[in-house]
């Protein structure tokens, strides 16, 4: 008979193995943009402000961030398209780039994916039904 300590700790196993998977995702998406060129721009103007006007450099990377940010949208507002026309395979491929934008943005950005994706899980596990909230 298995106990509840052994489904906690095979969930939690789990969990690891999820975060590990979003951990490997992200620095894939973040290696094969770099590599491909889609840092090169922001790279070379950071580096630029960086030289010339340093005390610019935190709005840059916020401004920067709210840009790829808003790439996210659009490739969620491409997933509805393809929902919208019954397209599957464009509403999992758009999926899939938002997916990608998130992992590249994440490792830009120094987050550990994984780690805050499961504690965010089991935060949401922890919650009453609906949050609390009326239906």
């Amino acid at each position: 008979m298995t106990t509840p300590s052994a489904l906690r700790k095979s969930k939690m196993s789990k969990f690891e193995d999820i975060a590990t998977g979003l951990d490997f995702m992200a620095q894939e998406a973040f290696d094969t943009s770099e590599n491909h060129g889609f840092h090169d721009d922001l790279n070379d103007m950071r580096r630029v402000i960086e030289k010339y006007e340093p005390r610019l450099l935190k709005s840059f990377d916020i401004q920067i961030g709210l840009a790829r940010l808003m790439l996210m949208v659009s490739e969620l507002g491409e997933a509805a398209e393809g929902l919208r026309h019954g397209d599957e395979a464009n509403y999992g491929e758009e999926l899939a780039d938002t997916m990608i934008r998130i992992g590249d943005e994440a490792m830009r950005r120094d987050v550990p994916l994984g780690t805050v994706t499961i504690e965010k899980m089991a935060k949401n596990i922890g919650r009453p039904r609906m949050h609390g909230k009326l239906a």
